[in-house]
């Protein structure tokens, strides 16, 4: 077996490999500075929690968050650059796990144990029912992000 002398196909190929990880890496930090900018207002918009009440900034937000990327799991494909920009970056920087967490735990410190056993099953049903709802096929929607049926 002979080895090749010349690697300028190598260094070529790496090059490519590099420019589309870069403009991956870009979409993602370009969607989650968006998505992150969207979950600020939308933290200012509602209104503020107290210790022990149910929080519904977060809630709000992740519920709305299933939705839009069951939306985007059924028109945008899988890896792509529209799905990094979009679920990984605008949508992953909008929902908040961590939030979750930390006012679940915020919850357990101030003892609204109900409270936060109601957020932890309400979060996970509701977003897991708005993620379904949002993958039902709705008709002439549907067919038109499929593309145009070609007659013939």
């Amino acid at each position: 077996m002979t080895r090749p002398t010349d690697n300028r196909w190598l260094r070529s190929f790496d090059v490519m490999v590099w420019r589309d990880e870069l403009t991956t890496v870009a979409a993602v930090a370009v969607g989650g500075a968006i998505g992150a900018s969207g979950r600020w207002a939308a933290g200012t918009q509602l209104a503020p929690v107290d210790a022990d009440g149910f929080p519904w900034n977060t809630f709000v937000v992740n519920v709305v968050g299933c939705f839009l990327i069951g939306l985007a799991s059924t028109r945008i494909p899988r890896p792509s650059l529209g799905w990094a920009f979009v679920a990984t970056g605008v949508l992953g920087g909008f929902t908040t796990m961590s939030s979750f967490a930390v006012e679940l735990n915020d919850l357990a410190d101030a003892s609204a144990t109900r409270t936060m056993i109601v957020y932890l099953v309400a979060t996970l049903a509701a977003g897991y029912g708005a993620l379904l709802l949002a993958q039902v096929p709705r008709g002439p929607v549907d067919d038109i992000a499929e593309g145009p049926e070609v007659i013939g």
